[in-house]
């Protein structure tokens, strides 16, 4: 059988994270590994399958841990080649998240939703998706506001000091903390940022704003 019918048969048997164990485990960088890839990638566009809805089921997935990450891994290569909504990239992020726990490698998910991101109007579309005042959220409003600020830094900086302003508190702590990421070489623009980041410290419901000042 060719990849496309084994991957077929097995989103249909509910077995995605077995064949990506069986197939990428020792190829995930090489051109077998990238050729399954770009065919998932493939039937995941047509809408033959759904190649994240795994993904977003994986905490009730029968495999063991130490597959679950050879699984992981194939979604953080997967996420930024695929469209979809943020909700549904969201959903497989976070799930997939959960699962690794306090792992080191927990956080690659988040990094694949950054490239993710970072192409077409996804940063803006997180951010008009995201409730600010979501807790569980906010590390997603950081993402995007880093996203948006490689193509869009101007966007960016004028987004994250419009949350530092107001009153959501979630929103307003992961944007002081994308301010302190962002590279602003014009003097005014920094002043700006330091300014917003000044008028808002007293009113902030931890000590982020200050932390970025310092």
């Amino acid at each position: 059988m060719s990849d496309r019918d084994d991957i077929i048969a097995a989103a249909n048997a509910g077995t995605l994270p077995e064949l990506f164990v069986e197939r990428l485990r020792r190829h995930r960088t090489d051109e077998l590994g990238k050729a399954f890839r770009a065919t998932l990638t493939k039937l995941h566009h047509d809408g033959t399958i759904d190649v994240l809805e795994p993904a977003r089921q994986i905490a009730t997935s029968p495999i063991d841990q130490h597959d679950f990450f050879t699984v992981m891994h194939v979604y953080t290569e997967l996420i930024p080649t695929l469209d979809g909504s943020v909700t549904d990239i969201l959903a497989a992020v976070k799930a997939l998240s959960t699962r690794a726990g306090e792992d080191l490698a927990s956080g690659m998910p988040n990094g694949a939703y950054r490239r993710w991101a970072e192409q077409d109007s996804r940063a803006r579309d997180t951010l008009e998706t995201i409730h600010p005042e979501d807790g569980e959220d906010s590390a997603y409003i950081f993402l995007a506001l880093q996203a948006l600020a490689k193509t869009e830094p101007d966007a960016a900086l004028d987004r994250a000091i419009l949350y530092v302003g107001g009153n959501a508190g979630p929103a307003r702590s992961a944007a002081a903390k994308a301010i302190g990421t962002f590279d602003v070489d014009d003097p005014e623009r920094r002043a700006q940022a330091i300014n917003a980041l000044t008028a808002n410290t007293a009113s902030a419901d931890d000590n982020s704003l200050g932390h970025i000042l310092t």
